[in-house]
């Protein structure tokens, strides 16, 4: 792997449509990845689910549910979370407007969970 991944606003790697929400990888490496996920208006990434490692997740725009194990959690712009994803979790878009996420997972497999679930 090179020393120095870079990239703007609109570029990425990987896109897949999941559910009709936009799953961006924007990075991998040997030890994280990191992927925007677009959730439209009233929907879900897919229901509780969990995996090895640990998220960092960063709303980018809107207001999402985080369910984390029997937490739930409202984040707008600016606001983020950490957690262990070997406890259930599932994301959520409540609202009437699309909302964006940025996550940073360690291992990487973030990408592909999304399309499983």
């Amino acid at each position: 792997m090179s020393n120095l991944s870079s990239g703007k606003h609109g570029e990425y790697k990987e896109r897949k449509l999941v559910k009709g929400n936009i799953v961006e990888l924007l990075a991998r490496g040997d030890g994280l990845e990191a992927v925007r996920i677009e959730i439209e208006p009233g929907k879900t990434l897919g229901k509780a689910h969990i995996h090895e490692g640990e998220e960092f997740k960063y709303v980018l725009e809107g207001t999402i549910e985080f369910k984390i194990g029997d937490s739930k959690t409202i984040l707008g712009a600016g606001g983020w979370l950490f957690h262990d994803c070997s406890v259930p979790h599932s994301v959520a878009n409540r609202t009437s407007k699309k909302a964006s996420y940025v996550t940073i997972s360690a291992p990487p497999g973030c990408m592909a969970m999304a399309v499983k679930i």
